[in-house]
């Protein structure tokens, strides 16, 4: 759309509103905030005289966004009328697939249809249609067309001819994202690395201190690549090159010269509590997010996304069984890594148990298997859970004492009443509402791995919660968490890596661990910002 928010007619807008079913009252005190605005402008450090609009909404006010999705119904309504009528049939992934004619992003839309005269002249009517009724225009300069590989390259000239548009190279990225994957996947997402290497250079890091180096870390390059860890599970090789690149910010090196990397394990651990400086493991978040995708098609059935991926994967069975096939999107093989993530914590609540199995499937609070133990009897295999509830929902004790052993029975005891009236459900263990959440699947990612050097294995919980915990500059932290790990230039720390032949004091005469001077340092720095602060 061309200059989207200030072509919006006004009257549109309205019985857009009134047909969507909202109150006259409510209607007209929407519009009364749309027509009072006024403005001036300045031409030659000149101000003129007030103007009053006519159309449009106003860029910066907070409802003007949901003026606009109003706006965007009345285009998805006519293309679904087109729908109904046949004109613009859609396209769809596989044969149980939902067809899709159009997808809306803000202010772009994406429009799908066979390749043929009739769908063009369908969508050229519909956008003609649009543009009338609501003041748009559509902006065929920064429009693209992108055909299946089987489309004839005559059929491909005839429909740019017809729409007007250009035709786009099929490996386009859209939001910052591939429209297509190759084989290669870190030429697809190198640009992802140069963008958080661009962020790193244009910071000076010899100008913020390690406290300082550690937000911007946290908050702005590993944030960089959020988006697309969403979607796509990254190369370990890209992963590691990212690492290095802001281990190496982190460490005080850029261009022209290289840092001592002190206690580079310790960085990644688990977290701050364990005396760790808790950057994120990038593989680890890469897998938490992508296990969100698995927990919303689970959740999210009826969604469009889940849809059209049972259709096109496992419209045979439940995403928890299904299975790659060789021709599967690279978008499909990452669910199912980020799936592994989700069957540690998944298990059943239990309703009217007619859908889970007591030998077999997920349902006791057991972790991991959350199965039970007891070895099932042949006749038994296939036993519901409705058939250990009575008709009120409590437990039949006699019924399970006499098929499973102790050791599951006192599981039960623990596990609250049932409630028939709804059904069983899939929750995340290890959250108390039962929701899966990125946060928690880092933690049972990053708990399944092996322990890193931290200050965990010295005892020291305690001493570094309350030292994370304390309103001190971050610097400070940081300094401590450095002299712990043998990570500040000292004497014994260049005798440790070599670079000095012994760690002799030159004031004392003395073997001293000077880290350990400089750690109390810190604690008394520490102490007395706390006492300054009462």
């Amino acid at each position: 759309m061309s200059k989207a928010f200030d072509r919006v007619e006004w009257p549109f807008l309205r019985a857009i509103m009134l047909k969507l079913g909202f109150p006259n009252c409510w209607v007209e005190r929407v519009m009364d905030c749309i027509t009072s605005a006024q403005f001036k402008a300045l031409i030659n450090g000149k101000s003129t005289e007030t103007i009053t609009p006519q159309r449009g909404l106003r860029q910066g006010c907070p409802l003007s966004p949901y003026r606009f999705l109003l706006c965007a119904e009345g285009f998805s309504a006519l293309l679904h009328s087109a729908n109904k009528r046949g004109r613009l049939k859609g396209i769809a992934c596989s044969r149980y697939a939902p067809k899709i004619n159009h997808l809306l992003f803000a202010d772009d839309s994406l429009i799908f249809g066979e390749a043929n005269e009739a769908t063009c002249s369908e969508i050229k009517e519909t956008l003609r249609l649009y543009e009338m009724a609501s003041g748009q225009a559509i902006n065929f300069h920064k429009s693209s067309i992108s055909f299946s590989p089987n489309v004839s390259t005559d059929l491909k000239l005839s429909i740019n001819n017809w729409l007007e548009i250009g035709y786009d190279s099929p490996h386009e990225v859209y939001l910052g994202l591939p429209s297509f994957t190759i084989k290669n996947k870190r030429l697809i997402f190198n640009k992802m690395k140069e963008q958080v290497w661009k962020k790193l250079q244009s910071w000076k890091s010899k100008l913020f201190s390690f406290g300082g180096r550690e937000i911007l870390i946290k908050a702005v390059a590993q944030a960089t690549s959020v988006f697309t860890m969403s979607v796509f599970k990254l190369p370990q090789r890209l992963i590691d090159e990212l690492n290095a690149t802001m281990m190496r910010f982190w460490w005080g090196g850029n261009n022209d010269k290289r840092c001592i990397h002190w206690a580079n394990k310790c960085l990644l651990s688990k977290s701050k509590l364990h005396g760790g400086m808790g950057f994120r493991n990038l593989s680890a978040f890469n897998k938490a997010l992508l296990a969100k995708q698995g927990w919303r098609i689970i959740t999210h059935s009826n969604s469009l996304m889940a849809r059209v991926l049972k259709a096109k994967y496992f419209h045979n069975c439940d995403f928890l069984m299904a299975q790659a096939s060789p021709n599967s999107s690279y978008i499909w093989r990452s669910i199912l890594w980020g799936r592994d993530l989700l069957k540690l914590g998944l298990r059943w609540r239990i309703g009217n148990g007619n859908s889970v199995r007591v030998f077999g499937d997920p349902w006791l609070p057991r972790p991991i298997s959350f199965q039970a133990i007891t070895s099932p009897n042949p006749n038994l295999a296939a036993t519901r859970i409705v058939e250990l509830l009575t008709e009120d929902g409590s437990w039949n004790w006699e019924k399970i004492n006499s098929i499973l052993w102790s050791i599951d029975y006192h599981l039960i005891l623990e596990m609250p009443p049932c409630s028939t009236k709804f059904d069983d459900a899939l929750i995340w263990h290890w959250d108390k509402k039962g929701s899966y959440s990125v946060k928690s699947g880092y933690v049972t990612t990053t708990q399944g791995e092996s322990n890193v050097a931290s200050s965990s294995n010295g005892g020291f919980n305690l001493w570094w919660k309350k030292l994370w915990s304390c309103k001190i500059p971050n610097k400070l932290k940081t300094h401590a968490w450095r002299a712990f790990h043998s990570a500040l230039l000292t004497r014994s720390s260049l005798a440790k890596r070599g670079i000095l032949s012994n760690s002799i004091c030159p004031c004392c005469m003395e073997d001293i661990e000077c880290e350990t001077h400089a750690l109390w340092l810190c604690v008394f720095a520490q102490e007395s910002w706390r006492i300054s602060s009462l």
